[in-house]
Formats: structure tokens, C-alpha cells, sequence
């Protein structure tokens, strides 16, 4: 078995370094990271999501939890536009784990304008896209897992224009007793074209690489260290890197930076964690630079038990 990993691990960022399709691609709030802890962490998060945000960056890492997972996140994106995220994971057998997810992109209601009326038509509109997805992961052995992810999208634009599309996701995972060190990989938003105006518009397609580990270990902290390369379809693959410090799993705090990014830099956040009538509760908090755009901050809510 793990031969067979490490043969696979070998060929996929082959496959995603020669495979490339430039060009405009729709349903780019896929790539808007959904954690507080994950973006905090600089989007180096393929190989150390631990909660129910597994749905969304790797699949393979649900076989990591435990019972029940309960995840809401909440992102304050640009000029009124939001984005929220509900995930839910279930271990539903010895080695099998079930999640359901649902993300929503939308804006505040904007006025219709022309050349003619440029205060206004009367009318207004909003943008709002929909996914709805499920996954699947197994543990293979003790040390690997497999995931995936059917998903639902429903695409709208304005009145009388939209479109709906199906995505997949594929995900590995390999977790080590050493240090917490464990690599992943995934392959996120391959699916069905979108028809604007007689043009066709593909999902924006990702290969994510990443690897951590604790660089300090201790009986009452650890520094957790984070790497990850994420190849868009159509563009240069990007290189994220992040850290976190975990106090008595209680009190967290993060920083990340973003490597040849148009304009993401540098995150941080925290997070605090506490045990409520066996049900563990976490509060995660991140804020992140876009160079001229300003920050963005996001907000979340996790259950355990």
C-alpha cells in the first residue's frame, strides 16, 4: 500500500505540471479559502486541515476525525460581497467517514444601470453562487487515506442568467508518528463547462501539494510548521507557507505568507478552544492583506464530539 502512495504521489504533480488551459475560467470563489484557521496559516492547509473544513481542502483528512464535526466559517470579502461555509463530517464505520458541505457566494442588492440611466433603472440585481457537496474518505492502512467530493453548483449572474455544474475532488493523505509530519495532495474542481453568451467556461481546476510538521514539541505546546504549491490550470503555481503555535490545545496563534500571489501577502489569526459539557468548541479569527485591495476578515465556529 505504500508503494502504491507513493507511486501515485509521484505521478500526480507530473500530471499537474504538464497539464495547463489557460484562460478565463468561471467560479473563482472556489478558490477563496473558506478557514479562518487556513487562511491564517497562508493557505498551507492541504496536509493540516484537522476539522470538517476537510470537505473543502482535503477530503482524505475527514479519516483524522473522530465522531462528529461541525464547521460555520464567514468571510467579509470585497465591495459587499460574502462568503459562507457550512461543513459537516460523520464517521460512519471503523475506517469510513461521510461529510456534506455548502458554500454561498453572494453580493448585497446593486442598482441596474445604462449609458442612458446611469443613476439607476428601478431595478436591481444581486450575484449569488451556490455548492452543495458530499464526500467520501477511507483509511486505508494506519497511515493513509483517500478522499473525494461530488459537488453542486448553481451559478447566477444576474436574472435570466444562470448555470449549473458539477465538480469532483480527489484527495490523499499520509499522516507519519513522527513529529505530526504528513503530506497531502488534491485535485479540486474538475468538472462541467458553463455557457455565458455562446462562450464556454471551465471550473477553475487546482493541484495542491503541501506537507507539515511540529518543528517544537512539547508535553504543553507545539510550533506546527507548513508548506504548500498550489498549480492552477491556468496560471504559475503558487507557494504558501504557514506556522502555528498551539498552547495546551486551548489557545492558538497563526501566521502565514503567500509566494507569488497577484496580490495575497501575509495572514495571521488565532483561535481558542474549550470543552462544553464534553463537546469541544472552537473560536477561529484571521485577517488577511491584499495589497491594495485592503483586509479581509474571516470568522468561524467549530464543534467536536
Amino acid at each position: 500500500m505504500k508503494k502504491k502512495f507513493i507511486l501515485i504521489i509521484m505521478i500526480i504533480p507530473m500530471f499537474a505540471y504538464a497539464y495547463e488551459r489557460p484562460g478565463s475560467s468561471t467560479g473563482q470563489f472556489l478558490n477563496i479559502g473558506v478557514s479562518p484557521r487556513g487562511v491564517a496559516m497562508g493557505d498551507a492547509f492541504v496536509s493540516e486541515t484537522r476539522g470538517a473544513e476537510a470537505v473543502y481542502y482535503n477530503a482524505a483528512a475527514m479519516a483524522r476525525i473522530k465522531g462528529t464535526s461541525f464547521t460555520a466559517n464567514h468571510t467579509d470579502w470585497f465591495a459587499g460581497m460574502n462568503l459562507d461555509f457550512l461543513g459537516l463530517t460523520r464517521q460512519i464505520g471503523r475506517d469510513d467517514f461521510l461529510g456534506f458541505s455548502a458554500t454561498s457566494f453572494y453580493t448585497d442588492q446593486m442598482k441596474v444601470r445604462t449609458p442612458l440611466q446611469p443613476d439607476g433603472t428601478g431595478e436591481t440585481f444581486s450575484v449569488s453562487h451556490l455548492k452543495f457537496g458530499i464526500s467520501y474518505a477511507r483509511l486505508l492502512t494506519n497511515h493513509v487515506s483517500f478522499g473525494a467530493t461530488i459537488s453542486y453548483l448553481h451559478l447566477k449572474l444576474f436574472t435570466d442568467m444562470e448555470e449549473h455544474a458539477v465538480t469532483a475532488d480527489i484527495a490523499a493523505l499520509y499522516d507519519t508518528n513522527y513529529r505530526g509530519f504528513s503530506f497531502g495532495l488534491a485535485i479540486s474542481n474538475f468538472g462541467s463547462s458553463v455557457t455565458y453568451v455562446n462562450k464556454d467556461y471551465p471550473m477553475p481546476l487546482n493541484f495542491s501539494f503541501g506537507l507539515g510538521a511540529n518543528a517544537i514539541e512539547r508535553e504543553d505546546q507545539k510550533l506546527k510548521i507548513s508548506f504548500a504549491a498550489i498549480k492552477p490550470s491556468g496560471g504559475e503555481t503558487k507557494l504558501n507557507a504557514g506556522m502555528e503555535w498551539d498552547y495546551k490545545h486551548n489557545v492558538f496563534l497563526r501566521g502565514g505568507y503567500r509566494f507569488n500571489h497577484a496580490l495575497a501577502t501575509y495572514s495571521a489569526g488565532f483561535g481558542v478552544c474549550l470543552e462544553i459539557s464534553k463537546v469541544q468548541c472552537q473560536l477561529d479569527y484571521s485577517i488577511s492583506e491584499y495589497s491594495q485591495f485592503g483586509f479581509v476578515n474571516r470568522f468561524g465556529l467549530s464543534l467536536k464530539y
